[in-house]
């Protein structure tokens, strides 16, 4: 089932839509159409009833759809074609031939079918002949008149339905049920439409409406069809219209056709018929006089007519009607009523009016609707091509509300109450819709269609009017005036079915974009069948909600439509699609942002109540961000500048509306390749789609990627808030193809930040800037690994691609990257600093004892006191033996084996490696020794210059180190004399006699290793000779005789260990040899004052008999001052303390005996037994 489209021309949807029913109706039973078209349709309870011009009724039943499959529609199929029998007749000039009226009366099972002016009567729902097929009423000019408010409630029960029958010169309402009864006869002709409210019917013949009182037979003219009066035809009106009598009366030939109504309410045979009556309707009515109409049980008739007053176009709302009283049947008058009054004033008559010539007036078709239960619709007119008014008249016949103004005289009118449907929301709150049949003509052609307006609306206005044509029927007004009118009526039952454009925008539909680049799949032939089965599912979902239900049909020519109320799902739609027309048409236009604005806020606060108002919503938002953000990359191609707020808008929608993120970097240059689309591709609604296909039809994807460029300005700034907004969707179960989506947002946002992060000098990020956020991402597991690799590749970003292994926990990549870094592989970021520390680190968190091998030895043959620490770290978490260590860097690493062998010893305090290391530093210093003689002479000038210093002077150990020689082999031997001269315990791991005898032959060279080894050896007179005159330094002599030759070269070391001090005497006897060998001092006054501050600053360790006895006697006595008085001041304290000494000890003494007396004499005297037996023997 198909749907015109009313949006082609204008594409404001208004409430309506039409939608095909039927299609290609075979009117003619040979097929042969031409000149055949449907006049007439009703549907009810699953049967479609057609009336065709030529005479036809066919009936079509609807198959239902597959229940599961909801995107189905349900079928008609043609169950039977019928030709009613009709007598000939003279045909009355406003009926058209063939099927005149289809009246379906479910209540009675019944239908009653007026063809060619006979009446017929059937059964539902097949159509069979009602009542043996023997009643046919000829020349019937209408049927219908139901009663909307029995029929609303269904009152009348098994008994059956009034209907009312307009036959030759009176109505006759008869009860249809399983017999027809005729309940009335008024004397009443013309009619040609009746509506009926209870005992008040509303009535139509070809010049004017009346209010009918069904039961008491009283009638109230109201106002003309036509304003223009008729004076040509008064005559034959007024005599058609003439009231009489009928006791009784038979429906045909028949005297047992229809048996007669027995009386019982009042009326019949010996009732008396009623009704009041004014010849001429056009005009406001004056007060009437009673008209006695009566018939006695004999059936006499007595029949009064009444003078009639002139007409007058249209009633004003002071008027008021009055109506006759009945007379009951017995024609008893003393329960008359007062008769109302009316004024009886006789207005201008209009000037158009009077001018316009009587036999040019056309016959306009009368129009009774019933929007409520005290009010009737009627329509009024001067011609077909002239605006027409629509009245609201209340059982009294007042004119209530305000007139509706058509654009023409419509042609039919049906008023439509909607209802709450899950497809639209345009009934909320609303009272019901006027839809008006009517042509317009433009440019001498005729375009047929649907004039739509909302009663709620001010009736005079023209807000609430929409405008809904048949393009497909346009024609020219000649062919107009032989071509069949458009054809509406309100139908029995409403027809329920999915409306095709809703699923047509709504349903997920698979999308394959070309995008440059993309490797093809190699089972694609796969899955075209999963594709389809999957677009079949989206369908049945969608359709399943968006079922609608509607009883206003139309028709023209061979067609059948339903007008089905627009969801609001198109009407948003069409707006959006209005507002980007200018584009979609020229392809240079841009975007009606305006409207795109007043849609969303259409929106705003909207809380939807079910799924497809959700679904709606949702769409509107999608489409209406993706047009904004279309927008901005139009501008961004155009090369212009846009506005903050309208980028702003376009943030705003595209999180509000959470489109598929593959569809926005569908239209954005460069990202667009970025999009994984997955073996099913993309599903997006279809309105997205159609979309979508004609910006990317007409839009050239050729910019910059210069991060300087609009497109980083325009674009990005928007699209990074709205892909790190999907990003924060990970993990959540609602997102439909999330792999493909996720790994889509990964790889554009990082090329994204890769573009934007370029224009910023190298160094590591600071917190906030681009190049943060660009490191939080890739340590925030992509789910685009592989292309992420590759981008960071081509826009050379090792060290964000380290970042991105390291997030993977691909250890040896990480390593593998930064390495590549630290030998000179471009890095545009420059984010790594000190790459060999931070590989150190690295390498101890890691828990792979063969990749920490691996980049520790590299590292320790780049940077040798480095790399070791990696193997040397306690908080590793790879530990490694020593002796491994060793025999790794003996192997991969050489030149690293010294420092890790001073680790061990130094920091560790591990003496059984000095051996390893005092012959690592002693290989380097001999190979050195014996290679160069420059490194000879350079040790051999630095001893004479030392010598040359005047004290105070540093000691040589503080002379080295400030003048050292920047090579390996002299920082090897100041850490060798470290080594030897040291208090840690290494002297007693290395091998001393094999030292010795290599450095046999540079013992000139190597004093201070020489005076070391003495020392350990014990030869302290040899060291402190070595000391004294090899090198001169006198304070490292004296703290040789301190320490008793431990430590005498560490400068690097800690603090002594206690066992190592010598003993006093030690130390006397090693002062007594540096006095000794200062006493041999070649320079007499560099000897006198060495020896005179040696003696002073030691005069206790010094026997003042041996100072003595060295001393010259010509050396002057203040040489020796300050030791004789440090020696007479020791003596005389020496002397001083024996005797405090001396005093407290007897006074100790004293204090004990005294001690020992008290306690004597505590004890008392013992009497010893055995003493005294001694004595006495």
């Amino acid at each position: 089932m198909s749907s015109s489209s009313p949006s082609k021309d204008d594409p404001h949807v208004g409430p309506y839509i039409l939608t095909i029913l039927l299609d290609q109706v075979p009117l003619a039973e040979n097929g042969e159409n031409e000149g055949l078209h449907i006049t007439c349709a009703d549907y009810w309870d699953s049967n479609l009833y057609v009336g065709t011009s030529a005479a036809e009724i066919l009936h079509y039943a609807l198959i239902p759809s597959d229940p599961t499959v909801a995107s189905q529609q349900p079928t008609f199929i043609l169950a039977s074609r019928l030709r009613p029998d009709y007598e000939p007749t003279k045909k009355l000039n406003t009926q058209p031939d063939g099927i005149q009226q289809i009246l379906v009366l479910p209540t009675a099972g019944k239908a009653c079918v007026l063809c060619n002016s006979t009446l017929s009567f059937y059964s539902l729902p097949e159509l069979s002949p009602a009542f043996g097929g023997a009643i046919k009423l000829p020349a019937c000019s209408w049927v219908g008149g139901v009663d909307l408010d029995s029929a609303k409630d269904d009152s009348d029960g098994p008994e059956g339905i009034e209907v009312m029958i307009c036959v030759e010169d009176r109505i006759r309402v008869v009860k249809i049920g399983e017999k027809p009864k005729t309940v009335r006869t008024m004397e009443l002709g013309g009619c040609l439409n009746a509506v009926r409210r209870g005992n008040i019917a509303c009535i139509a013949n070809a010049s004017g409406y009346s209010l009918l009182d069904v039961v008491e037979r009283q009638r109230i003219p109201l106002f003309p069809i036509s304003s223009i009066r008729k004076t040509s035809s008064t005559d034959n009106t007024a005599s058609a219209e003439s009231p009489t009598v009928e006791s009784s009366h038979k429906l045909s030939a028949d005297p047992t056709a229809i048996a007669e109504y027995d009386g019982d309410h009042g009326t019949g045979r010996e009732g008396a018929q009623n009704l009041s009556q004014m010849d001429n309707p056009g005009r406001v009515p004056t007060p009437p006089a009673v008209n006695d109409i009566s018939a006695d049980r004999n059936g006499s008739e007595r029949t009064e007519e009444v003078a009639t007053s002139a007409s007058v176009p249209y009633p004003t709302r002071s008027s008021s009607l009055s109506m006759s009283s009945s007379v009951n049947n017995s024609g008893d008058e003393s329960n008359s009523k007062p008769a109302r009054q009316v004024d009886t004033r006789e207005p201008e008559e209009p000037k158009s009016t009077k001018e316009r010539d009587p036999t040019s007036v056309e016959n306009l078709g009368p129009h009774i609707l019933s929007s409520a239960p005290t009010e009737f619709f009627l329509t009024t007119g001067t011609s077909k091509a002239e605006p027409g008014v629509g009245m609201f008249v209340d059982l009294d016949g007042e004119v209530v509300r305000g007139t509706v103004q058509f654009s023409h005289y419509p042609q039919s009118v049906v008023f439509d109450k909607p209802e709450s449907n899950l497809a639209t929301t345009w009934s909320k709150g609303e009272e019901g819709y006027l839809i008006a049949v009517m042509d317009r003509t433009h440019e001498q052609e005729v375009v047929l269609g649907l004039e739509i307006r909302r009663l709620e609306i001010e009736p005079s206005g023209n807000d609430g009017m929409f405008w809904l044509p048949l393009e497909e029927q346009q024609m020219s007004v000649q062919e107009q005036s032989t071509v069949p009118v458009l054809g509406i009526r309100s139908a029995q039952t409403k027809y329920e079915s999915s409306i095709a454009e809703v699923v047509d925008k709504l349903r997920l539909m698979h999308n394959k974009l070309d995008i440059d680049g993309e490797q093809p799949r190699s089972n694609e032939s796969d899955y075209p069948k999963a594709i389809a089965e999957r677009e079949r599912s989206e369908a049945d979902f969608v359709s399943q909600l968006s079922r609608s239900k509607s009883r206003v049909l139309v028709w023209r020519r061979n067609t059948v439509f339903i007008a089905v109320q627009t969801p609001t799902l198109l009407r948003l739609d069409a707006a959006l699609a209005l507002a980007f027309q200018s584009y979609t048409t020229d392809g240079d236009g841009s975007l009606d942002r305006m409207a795109v604005e007043h849609t969303i806020d259409e929106l705003y606060g909207f809380e939807p109540q079910n799924e497809l108002e959700f679904l709606t919503s949702k769409y509107i938002r999608q489409k209406s961000s993706l047009l904004l953000y279309m927008d901005l990359v139009l501008a961004t191609l155009s090369n212009l500048m846009t506005y903050e707020h309208h980028r702003q808008l376009a943030r705003d929608t595209l999180q509000a509306g959470e489109i598929d993120p593959r569809i926005v970097l569908a239209v954005t240059p460069v990202l667009r390749e970025e999009i994984n689309q997955g073996d099913m591709g993309i599903w997006l609604h279809g309105g997205l789609k159609s979309c979508l296909d004609l910006f990317l039809g007409k839009a050239g994807f050729q910019v910059s990627v210069d991060p300087e460029s609009r497109l980083a300005e325009n674009v990005f700034p928007i699209l990074k808030t709205y892909l790190m907004f999907w990003r924060r969707k990970k993990g959540f179960g609602s997102v439909a193809d999330e792999t493909e989506v996720f790994s889509s947002v990964d790889a554009a946002l990082l090329r994204m930040l890769l573009i934007l992060d370029s224009r910023f000098p190298k160094g590591p990020g600071k917190k906030g800037s681009i190049r943060s956020e660009l490191g939080a991402l890739v340590d925030a597991n992509l789910d685009c690994f592989d292309r992420a690799v590759t981008l960071l590749k081509d826009f050379k970003r090792p060290y964000v691609l380290s970042r991105l292994y390291q997030s993977a926990k691909e250890y040896d990549k990480v390593l593998a990257t930064w390495k590549s870094i630290v030998e000179g592989a471009p890095d545009e970021g420059g984010e790594l600093e000190n790459g060999e520390e931070k590989i150190r680190k690295y390498l101890t968190e890691r828990k792979n004892r063969g990749l920490v091998e691996e980049y520790g030895t590299w590292l320790a043959r780049r940077d040798p006191a480095i790399g070791v620490r990696v193997f040397a770290d306690e908080r590793a978490h790879v530990k490694h033996a020593p002796e491994q260590v060793v025999s790794i860097l003996k192997e991969r690493a050489p030149n690293a084996v010294k420092y890790f062998l001073e680790y061990l010893v130094f920091s560790r305090n591990l003496p059984q490696y000095a051996n390893d290391l005092v012959t690592y530093y002693l290989d380097s210093v001999i190979t050195e020794l014996e290679s160069s003689n420059d490194s000879r002479e350079a040790l051999l000038a630095s001893y004479k210059a030392y010598r040359a210093l005047k004290p105070p002077k540093p000691t040589y150990s503080q002379f080295a180190a400030e003048n050292s020689i920047k090579t390996d082999w002299w920082a090897n031997r100041l850490r060798l004399l470290q080594l030897l001269g040291g208090s840690h315990g290494a002297a007693s791991q290395y091998d001393m006699p094999k030292i010795l005898k290599r450095i046999e032959q540079f013992k000139e060279e190597l004093v201070p290793e020489s005076i070391i080894l003495s020392g350990r050896q014990g030869h302290h007179h040899d060291a402190i000779r070595l000391l004294t005159h090899g090198l001169g330094d006198f304070d490292t002599a004296i703290s040789y005789c301190v320490l008793g030759g431990a430590s005498t070269y560490s400068p690097l070391s800690g603090g002594l260990q206690q066992e190592a001090k010598p003993s006093r005497d030690q130390q006397m006897k090693l002062f007594d040899q540096l006095l000794e060998e200062f006493m041999r001092i070649p320079q007499p006054s560099l000897r006198m004052s060495q020896t005179s501050g040696l003696l002073h600053r030691f005069a206790s360790w010094f026997e003042i008999s041996h100072v003595l006895s060295l001393i010259p006697d010509f050396w002057p006595v203040d040489i020796l001052e300050g030791y004789l008085e440090s020696t007479l001041r020791q003596l005389i304290a020496e002397r001083n303390e024996s005797i405090v000494v001396r005093a407290l000890r007897s006074t100790e003494n004293l204090s004990t005996n005294a001690s020992l007396v008290e306690k004597l004499v505590a004890l008392g005297p013992i009497f010893d037994s055995k003493c005294q037996q001694a004595e006495n023997i």
